[in-house]
């Protein structure tokens, strides 16, 4: 009988202090035959065990196994979690770990920790390669089961100094804790890999699994946001310590370019200095994309580029705005030219977009100064960009950014001050309206400001039409236009 208690016991009550657990599982192991005791430490090996992983690890057969295990929950050792496996209470497994930790068993316990590593690798690199296909969510689901047992296998093999296969779980489950946004797990399994890069010598994964760690302390959302972008900037910093131009120049130009985002999004609580830092990462990476060799990576690079050219306050607004335009239309010439592919329809269609949405702002912000001309040319580059994203954003398909980029094209014919000045007010009026016609549909906009902005902004174009009419003397225009407002504004949702 057990010395621990009967039933459920002390799984379920929390009762007893982790010291109290130890002395009764001491306890209890003494009082069970040898082999058993033997069962509960292998067992301790992994979170979570079965009858197949207990013959992997002990040897056995089935047959003893089965004795094993039953012998090992009838003493109320483990307990089972489904139908097949179990588990130990953590202060029981946490104890049966420290009995590992003599000179005695190591030899053993190393030689466990490699079979459990080598078990547990091979099944998370074969669920890995599947997230790269149509059995990505199943892949994702066996990865979450996995998990226990792949951070105990990696955890033991941390602890016998598997080296190799600290290096290679930790690589291996970047991929996995980037897809399910465990930041903080990602940045602890990396840098005891990059510890185990030092003892293997091994450099090449260390600057790559450095990038990661980068990556990683800029999603994190624990701890102090600058602090994090310090420590992304120093681990990017330690990757291109390995990767040169000559040796590794693809890896090199991405360190730079994830260098440049860590310096620009250190910029709000900084100075210019950390913007020209970026834009220098950004240049520099650059370098090593083209049109031709790395298409996406160019239109990223120059995007990014544009971006930093648009928060940069330092020097003339006008040339960093014509930076920005630059580097804007370089990148829109990669999805200009791959836009008709389906291979890529979705992921081109939307940076097409969202560059020429960014373009049109850029021209529209353009100082014009006393040049009207050139002014007006700007803007109606700006309604040229605008209407190239709502070739892409529909009502019907994404409808935010279909009115939003309907008020900024409104905006623009409101400013505009060549052709003819009502008609500028009319197609105004017609981008308002389009506009509401989302935003007065959509639940969640209630009580937000997008909708009366745009009833203003609507407001505001009808108003100085009639204004417009007035000065021309066609009241008939002005008595037509009041007809329309009324109808308009008869509508209970304005």
């Amino acid at each position: 009988m057990s010395l621990i208690g009967h039933g459920s016991g002390w799984f379920g009550t929390g009762e007893y202090s982790e010291e109290t657990i130890r002395v009764w599982v001491d306890m209890t192991l003494k009082a069970l035959p040898p082999e058993v005791t033997e069962a509960a430490r292998i067992c301790a090996l992994p979170a979570q065990f079965d009858m197949r992983l207990f013959i992997l690890l002990s040897g056995k057969n089935e047959a003893e196994a089965i004795v094993s295990l039953s012998q090992l929950v009838a003493a109320e050792l483990a307990r089972p979690q489904t139908p097949s496996s179990y588990v130990f209470h953590k202060a029981v497994r946490q104890y049966l770990l420290t009995l590992w930790r003599t000179r005695e068993h190591w030899e053993h316990f190393e030689v466990l920790t490699q079979r459990l590593a080598g078990y547990y690798l091979s099944l998370a690199y074969e669920q890995i390669l599947r997230l790269q296909g149509p059995e990505y969510n199943e892949a994702l689901e066996a990865l979450d089961r996995l998990y226990p047992n792949i951070q105990a296998a990696w955890e033991g093999a941390l602890a016998a100094g598997k080296w190799a296969f600290v290096r290679d779980f930790a690589a291996l489950m970047d991929i996995y804790h980037t897809q399910r946004k465990r930041w903080t797990q990602n940045v602890l399994w990396l840098e005891q890999a990059i510890a185990a890069c030092t003892h293997l010598g091994d450099r090449k994964t260390q600057a790559a699994l450095y990038n990661s760690l980068g990556v990683s302390y800029i999603q994190l959302l624990e701890g102090d946001e600058v602090k994090n972008t310090h420590k992304a900037i120093a681990a990017y910093q330690e990757a291109l310590k390995i990767y040169t131009p000559k040796t590794a120049p693809t890896d090199y130009a991405m360190v730079q370019n994830d260098l440049g985002n860590a310096y620009a999004r250190l910029s709000p609580v900084g100075d210019a200095a950390n913007l020209r830092r970026s834009i220098a990462c950004y240049t520099e990476a650059a370098r090593f994309w083209t049109v031709e060799s790395a298409p996406l990576s160019y239109a990223m690079v120059q995007n990014n580029l544009g971006n930093t050219y648009i928060a940069l306050t330092e020097g003339k607004r006008g040339e960093n705005l014509q930076k920005a335009i630059a580097c804007y239309q370089k990148a829109l010439k990669v999805y200009v030219a791959t836009r008709d592919k389906v291979c890529n329809a979705g992921r081109t269609s939307s940076g097409y977009a969202e560059l020429q949405f960014k373009l049109g702002k850029s021209y529209a912000a353009l100082p014009g100064g006393w040049q009207a001309e050139k002014r007006s040319v700007n803007l109606r580059r700006a309604i040229a960009c605008y209407k190239a994203v709502l070739t892409v954003y529909t009502l019907e398909h994404a409808p935010f950014d279909y009115a939003q980029t309907q008020v900024e094209l409104g905006n623009i014919y409101m400013q505009l001050k060549d052709g003819d000045p009502a008609q500028n007010l009319k197609d105004a009026i017609a981008c308002y309206k389009e506009a509401l016609r989302f935003w007065l549909r959509d639940v969640s906009s209630i009580g937000s400001l997008q909708p009366v902005i745009a009833q203003e902004k609507l407001t505001s174009a009808y108003l100085d039409l009639a204004r417009l009419y007035v000065k021309q003397g066609r009241i008939e225009h002005v008595h037509a236009l009041y007809q329309e407002i009324r109808q308009l504004y008869a509508d209970e949702k304005l």
